[in-house]
């Protein structure tokens, strides 16, 4: 069982086909029509959708 970040990495490098580790980052926006509500839940930390940012494609010996 898969139960932390260094196992899947031990786990990806048991596996007969090479593996690859896809990170995203994102951040939390607004669209621009958000309606005023919407704005106020999200000055609160609430709402919001996942934008990316960047992405990282990394073989399981280029991660730590």
């Amino acid at each position: 069982m898969i139960s932390s970040y260094q196992h899947l990495v031990q786990a990806s490098r048991k596996e007969p086909e090479p593996q690859r580790f896809l990170f995203v980052f994102c951040k939390a926006e607004l669209p621009d029509d958000a309606s005023a509500a919407e704005r106020a839940a999200f000055e609160r930390g609430e709402g919001g959708a996942l934008m990316p940012v960047i992405c990282v494609d990394k073989t399981p010996d280029e991660v730590p």
